[in-house]
This record gives C-alpha cells, structure tokens and sequence, in this order.
C-alpha cells in the first residue's frame, strides 16, 4: 500500500527515507496530511522530517480547522489539497442524527408524506425524540427524501 510495506519492526518504503516517504505523501494526497495522519500511516514519529521539509520549502504547512495540515509546494496542487480539506471538515461539521431520530423523522414522514420540516420537527418533538432542523435536514439530504417524497 503507497510503497510501503512492514516486517516485524521495520518499516521500509520505496521512496526511500522517512523524509523522502514523507514528502511523496503529502505531494501524492487528495487532501494534504495532517501529522497525526502521518504518523498513524507510517507508525513512527515524523515531527522532525516534516519540519526540514517545511524549512526547506519541499512542502507547505497551513492551519486547517482544528489541525496543521502539511500541503504541496506547487501552488495548483495545494489549492486543490485545501480545497478537498476544507470539503471534508465542513462535512464533518455536520449533525449526526441517531437511528432514533431517523427512524422517528421517517415515521412521521410516513404519516403525513406532505408535512413541512419544521412539521416533522414539531411532531418528533412531541413523541418524545429531540431533533432540529439541521437534523432533520441532514437525514432528508442522506435519503434523498425530496427526491422520494416528488414520486
């Protein structure tokens, strides 16, 4: 898996050093690299090489939500790392209903296939389940409810 391979202890990749693994890494994803990520991938520390890599310009660090996230150096292929980034913290962000709250919102739907969200809200509310609006929303756009309730 992405050139590298492990026996017993050891750790070896086809790019060669850990510095070099590091910066095929960062150059090769969708998404830049955190150094938790790193870490976790390769099993060992990599705070030192990421820093030689961002001192000698071969790679490029920037805060990204919570976290640092180590880029390419090419401008082009960082912008599409930070945008696939931020794609990915914003989905994230988003509220996770629970099987309860699905559930309860897809009774009601099935109830009254024609209510309004804030109905739903309001009618799950009353049965005892808390749900929002946000929820609500996010559990009609992982169903495609919209599309489902047009036919």
């Amino acid at each position: 898996m992405r050139g590298l391979w492990f026996w017993k202890a050891a750790r070896f990749s086809k790019h060669g050093s850990l510095k070099e693994t590091v910066w095929h890494l960062v150059e090769d994803s969708q998404q830049g690299m955190a150094q938790k990520e790193l870490a976790s991938l390769l099993e060992v520390r990599t705070h030192n090489p990421l820093l030689e890599l961002v001192e000698e310009r071969w790679i490029h660090r920037e805060r990204l939500g919570p976290t640092f996230v180590y880029l390419s150096h090419k401008v082009t292929r960082r912008r599409e790392q930070i945008r696939r980034r931020k794609a990915r913290l914003a989905e994230s962000k988003k509220p996770r209903p629970t099987s309860r709250q699905v559930i309860a919102t897809l009774l009601e739907l099935i109830r009254n296939p024609r209510a309004e969200r804030d109905q739903i809200v309001l009618r799950c509310q009353r049965t005892g389940v808390a749900v929002s609006r946000d929820l609500v929303n996010v559990i009609f756009e992982t169903y495609d409810l919209d599309k489902k309730r047009a036919l």
